[in-house]
């Protein structure tokens, strides 16, 4: 999401201007796309694609075991009969991308497409867990692990006339 000075700032003062300076937001909207009051995201062209500096413009936060109950085996040794114990897990993780690369981008009047490589970072906090099986086995400890990585994204569109 662009944002003008903060993340979310547009959000919040999106209501006020619409009524009071309609045109200050028109600007706003137009300089964020831009990259912002500090132009530290706009993208880069470059001969091998378009870099952009992604920190603050998103965010993936996922839910996992919240809508339904989740099982994860834990390998246990010493744990009868099968060295292993099933917890049941509720986590919440956040990943934050940082840099987004996109090497290529075709439009035409039918089609678009695009690949695009980005660098991020997150965690994943386990919130609460509990032994399902086998009965008396001890509660596993659980500590919030933190991620990095790199994400390939390929989007084709077709569009009908």
């Amino acid at each position: 999401m662009p944002f003008w000075l903060i993340p979310g700032d547009l959000l919040a003062i999106t209501p006020v201007l619409a009524f009071t300076n309609p045109r200050k937001l028109k600007k706003m909207g137009m300089q964020s796309a831009n990259g912002g009051l500090i132009p530290w995201q706009t993208g880069i062209a470059t001969r091998i694609g378009r870099f952009q500096f992604m920190l603050g413009r998103e965010i993936g936060l996922s839910f996992y075991g919240y809508a339904s109950d989740q099982n994860v085996v834990i390998p246990t040794p010493g744990v009868a009969p099968v060295n292993q114990t099933v917890v049941r897990l509720r986590s919440i993780a956040l990943d934050v991308p940082i840099l987004e690369w996109r090497i290529f981008r075709t439009f035409s009047v039918k089609q678009s497409s695009a690949l695009g490589i980005q660098f991020y970072a997150g965690f994943d906090r386990p919130t609460s867990s509990s032994v399902v099986e086998p009965a008396g086995a001890p509660k596993p400890s659980l500590h919030t692990i933190v991620t990095g990585g790199v994400r390939v994204v390929f989007d084709w569109r077709h569009y009908r006339p």
